[in-house]
């Protein structure tokens, strides 16, 4: 009955699915990646920031969840800091638009109400091979609701 116990498993999975399917072209993985590709956007803490005990029913949780994750998106593959800030920006626009366009993951998760970015920033360096890399932290905000 891990549904009753939280969604957060259940929505980082189908998070991945649904960046995947939006980026095909672009690596997309649950952690830090040992080796990446030029492109690449990945899953980072996800961090309950309210749980509210809404009731109990015969033995069952009734729970209403707040999360908040952070998905980093990383690229390294133009020659020029204004080229790598602009295709890291396209890359976050397609993932605010997929969640702006199916906020509850289709449904996927029994109990997600809607998942919103809150926020986002953006820095750049000089990576190993004296190339720009640019990196873009969203922080997106999840509500569900366990019955």
């Amino acid at each position: 009955m891990a549904a009753t116990t939280t969604t957060i498993a259940g929505f980082r999975r189908e998070l991945v699915d649904l960046i995947s399917t939006t980026l095909p072209t672009v690596q997309v993985e649950y952690g830090a990646p040992v080796s990446a590709r030029s492109e690449v956007v990945y899953l980072g803490a996800t961090v309950p920031s309210d749980h509210q005990q809404a009731g109990l029913k015969d033995g069952r949780r009734h729970r209403r969840e707040d999360y908040t994750t952070l998905l980093r998106i990383e690229v390294a593959s133009k020659v020029d800091y204004p080229e790598n800030e602009a295709r890291c920006v396209e890359i976050a626009a397609a993932i605010e638009s997929a969640l702006a366009n199916d906020h509850t993951l289709g449904g996927a998760v029994p109990g997600v109400l809607w998942v919103v970015v809150t926020e986002m920033t953006m820095a750049s360096a000089i990576g190993p091979q004296k190339t720009p890399i640019t990196t873009i932290e969203m922080i997106l905000n999840t509500k569900a609701d366990l019955r």
